[in-house]
């Protein structure tokens, strides 16, 4: 008993130690969280998916193919958007590749890569499901020879990698706690009883 005292009263100074080092996790969990605002311009992939997945809609600087011949006939500056929100039926292999069945709306969207135009839009696209639960993103970055489904983690990897250690110290640092708190705790008790 006389040692489990000892072990106790050094592990006590521990506990700011252990909290400290919880909230700086935490902080940076927070802050590593990325975020986009309704109505503000987008143009990289992993920000205009995540705006897709928030908002269930493309960012303000976009517009569809009738808009474009609208917006250029009406003789406006389209210079910095970006074509997108076009149907995209998806051929069936596209479709498997998706895991996607045919009831499953798909829209297409442009990224723009360097030399980005409206009569030479290149072969980055996003394709997204718009009539699902849950947004799913997809890439390709060959005009669709090759697709891959963008993922949360994707979009912000920092931010899960630092959720998960957060998480595991929290659990390591509470079972340690209780293993050494719970066992001095108790006989303490058996102690008090026996006085």
């Amino acid at each position: 008993m006389n040692f489990l005292n000892k072990v106790v009263s050094k592990q006590i100074i521990y506990i700011p130690v252990i909290i400290t080092i919880f909230f700086i996790l935490l902080i940076i969990t927070i802050t590593t969280e990325k975020k986009v605002v309704m109505g503000k311009e987008y143009n990289d992939k992993y920000d205009v998916a995540l705006y897709l997945k928030t908002y269930r809609d493309l960012p303000s600087n976009y517009f569809t193919v009738y808009g474009y011949e609208t917006k250029s006939h009406a003789q406006k500056d389209i210079t910095n958007m970006t074509i997108g929100g076009d149907t995209h039926w998806g051929e069936p292999e596209e479709r498997e590749q998706m895991k996607v069945n045919s009831s499953v709306t798909l829209k297409e969207c442009d990224i723009r890569g360097d030399n980005y135009k409206f009569t030479a839009r290149g072969e980055l696209r996003l394709v997204y499901t718009t009539n699902t639960d849950k947004v799913r993103v997809f890439y390709t970055e060959y005009h669709y020879d090759t697709i891959t489904e963008i993922s949360d983690f994707d979009i912000m990897p920092a931010h899960y990698i630092f959720l998960i250690i957060t998480s595991l110290y929290s659990v390591i640092s509470l079972a340690c706690m209780v293993a050494i708190y719970v066992p001095y705790f108790i006989n303490k008790k058996e102690r008090l009883s026996k006085i």
